[in-house]
């Protein structure tokens, strides 16, 4: 009730100060021709002043050296940042030179009444206070990367208001459980959406939702055509390269070993049994080992492939069967623990259903534990994508994932085909990073500049010369006007001393003269970039101008006091209501009243004191 009182309170706020600006447009245009009616001098002092207006123009640069720029008013509109409810939230247009005159005025008359709060927001940026304009990515750049340091907003200024704006189905990664704990209640009440806490270790606790539990294998579990492919995928996720492996055989056959397990759980254990558990259970005892395999060689299920992944595990032979095993054994080894073993053992929810209705799940693992619980989040996030993908395109769907510190995930597959599929499937993903460095951890080689080529960059409080340096390159060079003046001074006399005739004389003089030439300069040298001022941000999406952003955090309290929006909208109510009162005399001394002695004898003093 109260939120609906404050939402009418700020519409009817909205509505009046756009009449406002209207009345008092109208005042000054009709100022204006009374003024050109009364005297030839005023309209000709009007009139120039237009053009003298009109005419200011500083030396312009040109494009030799490069065309960088910021963003305009008009970039912004032509790449849809501007004036649109989804998206991500960028913060607030910092830098933008407004818009025309002629488009304020076209705005405040034309604009439809549900968009009274651009219009104003349009009207007013020529002003001293300027109503703050919104900037958010636009629906055709689906997924978003920010880089921050620690400390420097990547949770209060991006996280939080994504969680607190967008009513879309979300899979968020958090590992402090701040996030779980500060929009969880909200996301519930206000967009109706169903909570899904996975938390083995109790880091959100005094939340207000039970914790969940999840069986990656219920996804496929059941459906043969899928099952080896699937399995292949958590055995990826479960093995975790860091990319310094001497002979990549190892890890190869870590993951042919997990999966033929999870290939036999899958398609012939009991559904109580089918869980990463039993697989761990399988893995660690040889003699478990065995009967699976002589199980699997009798089996036709899968087509023959469970046969074929038996015949494979089989080939490893004395030591390199040891080793093998024991590798796999350590890709493994979190999973012995109680806490996790209860959250795998089975699922409580169908994450199917977010493809259907509004869900968000919050995978929150302790911060201190996340290098030996990589797999674990690795093996649920794939799980979340590779469904997205399993249920086909759709354009219309939108299924989001927020990744805090995603630099822990490592290289997965699921996450580049997210980046560069996903798309037309309807994932949207934003990345949190602390640099531009981290990036390679989950995307490297080539895949690294795919990564940025797709992705929208957020880089707020930069802090590293790297990235520093990486932003400057990509912003690029402009042309500049660089202006010199030159300036000089004589003097000299003459003096004779004749004394018959006398004479001095003196002479001195002066010059001085500007000239400008165009040179180039980057838009942002990378000492720039790191100075930048803690409440701005460079945002960098494809085929747009840099931008620059003024940071949001989401407990910052941007509404006024109420008592000087109440006074604002009675001054508002006053400017409407004397408008009108202008206008309908001016109406009544026009039509009816044109004739009355006090309009005429009004009109004859005005034409005495201002004709010369």
């Amino acid at each position: 009730m109260v939120q609906s009182l404050k939402n009418m309170f700020t519409a009817a706020e909205t509505i009046v100060r756009r009449l406002s600006l209207v009345c008092l447009l109208a005042l000054a245009i009709g100022a204006a021709v009374f003024g050109c009616l009364l005297s030839p001098v005023i309209a000709a002092a009007i009139v120039g002043f237009m053009l003298w207006v009109n005419g200011r123009r500083s030396p312009g640069a040109g494009i030799t050296h490069g065309s960088a720029a910021f963003a305009g008013f008009s970039d912004l509109c032509r790449a849809g940042c501007l004036f649109q409810r989804n998206g991500v939230l960028l913060g607030h247009a910092a830098c933008v030179a407004p818009p025309s005159l002629s488009f304020a005025v076209y705005s405040l008359l034309m604009f439809p009444l549900r968009r009274s709060a651009d219009a104003v927001a349009i009207a007013t940026m020529r002003g001293r206070n300027p109503v703050p304009v919104t900037v958010r990515v636009p629906d055709r750049v689906p997924h978003v990367a920010v880089y921050a340091a620690s400390g420097g907003g990547k949770s209060s200024c991006y996280a939080f208001p994504y969680l607190l704006d967008c009513p879309d189905s979300m899979v968020v990664l958090d590992s402090k459980g701040e996030l779980c704990k500060g929009t969880a209640r909200f996301r519930h009440r206000h967009f109706n959406s169903e909570i899904i806490v996975i938390d083995p270790y109790n880091v959100t606790e005094g939340c207000d939702f039970a914790r969940s539990r999840f069986n990656p294998l219920d996804l496929f579990r059941g459906d043969e055509n899928r099952i080896v492919d699937e399995a292949r995928r958590i055995a990826n996720s479960l093995v975790v390269k860091t990319g310094n492996e001497t002979d990549q055989f190892w890890p190869e056959a870590s993951a042919t070993i997990i999966t033929s397990i999870v290939s036999f759980l899958a398609a012939m254990a009991r559904p109580e049994e089918a869980n990463l558990n039993r697989m761990r259970d399988i893995l660690s005892s040889p003699e478990l080992m065995d009967q699976m395999l002589k199980v699997m060689l009798q089996s036709d299920a899968c087509g023959g492939l469970l046969q074929r992944l038996a015949g494979q595990v089989m080939q490893f032979q004395g030591q390199t069967k040891a080793s093998a095993y024991s590798v796999a054994n350590s890709h493994v080894g979190f999973l012995d623990s109680l806490a996790l073993a209860e959250s795998l053992a089975e699922s409580t929810f169908d994450p199917r259903a977010m493809l259907q209705r509004r869900c968000t799940v919050f995978i929150c693992l302790p911060v201190d534990r996340r290098a030996e619980l990589t797999g674990v989040q690795r093996v649920l996030i794939s799980s979340f994508i590779n469904m997205v993908f399993a249920a086909g395109e759709d354009s219309r769907r939108r299924v989001r994932f927020l990744l805090d510190e995603a630099a822990t995930l490592g290289a997965m597959d699921s996450l580049y085909n997210a980046v560069q599929f996903g798309r037309s499937f309807g994932l949207r993903m934003m990345f949190l990073f602390q640099s531009t460095s981290q990036v390679e951890r989950c995307f490297p080689e080539s895949q690294r500049d795919d990564f940025f080529a797709t992705v929208a960059g957020v880089y707020a409080s930069t802090s590293d010369y790297k990235t520093a340096k990486d932003v400057s390159e990509w912003i690029g060079q402009g042309t500049v006007m660089a202006r010199s003046e030159q300036s000089g001074k004589n003097w000299g006399g003459s003096r004779t001393s004749d004394t018959a005739n006398p004479s001095r004389s003196t002479n001195w003089g002066g010059n001085s003269s500007t000239s400008y030439n165009e040179v180039g300069r980057s838009l942002l040298r990378p000492e720039e970039v790191l100075q930048l001022p803690t409440h701005l941000a460079i945002v960098l999406l494809p085929n747009v101008r840099p931008i620059i952003t003024v940071k949001v955090p989401y407990f910052l309290r941007t509404d006024r006091k109420m008592l000087r929006r109440v006074i604002d909208l009675l001054s508002g109510v006053v400017t409407i209501a004397v408008t009108v009162t202008v206008f309908a005399f001016v109406g009544w001394a026009l039509t009816a009243g044109a004739n009355d002695p006090r309009v005429i004898h009004f009109w004859q003093a005005c034409r005495q004191k201002f004709t010369p």
